[in-house]
């Protein structure tokens, strides 16, 4: 198990970050080559696309959801129950509403005014990892890259 993070971070075992220096962001594959030119385009595309899925699931979750904003004194396993409980119910609200929410697009309303913020702070964000772990990150994104791009070339 591994946890897509953002650029400022080095790979590890458990967190995954895209290629530096390799196109990134959707707005970057428009023009000329479109399309992924390498498994390292490809690789970040799709995580681009995946991580942005899993921010926007949350923070409309802690939208509708307001207890997941905050730290709470019951037990981790009843915890663990109250995020379950906010995901069945958000899926049977989208399933009730044929896949219309309007907190997505609240959602992205907020989040395109905050984005530039986070980016500043982020890029000065100290993170360091044990040359170990570092390379182990690169090996298993190499791998997962390579395979997306080998199921990319057949379709």
């Amino acid at each position: 198990k591994y946890y897509l993070v953002d650029a400022e971070y080095k790979n590890t075992t458990s967190f995954l970050a895209p290629y530096p220096g390799v196109k990134y962001h959707p707005k970057d594959f428009e023009g000329e080559n479109e399309e992924p030119q390498t498994p390292e385009e490809l690789f970040n595309l799709k995580h681009f696309r995946i991580g942005g899925r899993i921010d926007r699931t949350i923070g409309v979750l802690k939208k509708r959801f307001p207890v997941l904003k905050v730290g709470t004194s019951y037990p981790y396993e009843s915890q663990a129950k109250l995020v379950v409980a906010a995901c069945t119910l958000h899926n049977f609200i989208l399933i009730e509403n044929g896949g219309e929410d309007l907190l997505f697009t609240e959602y992205d309303n907020e989040v395109s005014s905050q984005a530039l913020h986070q980016e500043a702070i982020a890029a000065t964000s100290p993170n360091s990892y044990p040359l170990e772990q570092w390379q182990e990150g690169n090996v298993l994104r190499d791998w997962i890259a390579d395979a997306l791009w080998e199921e990319y070339l057949t379709q």
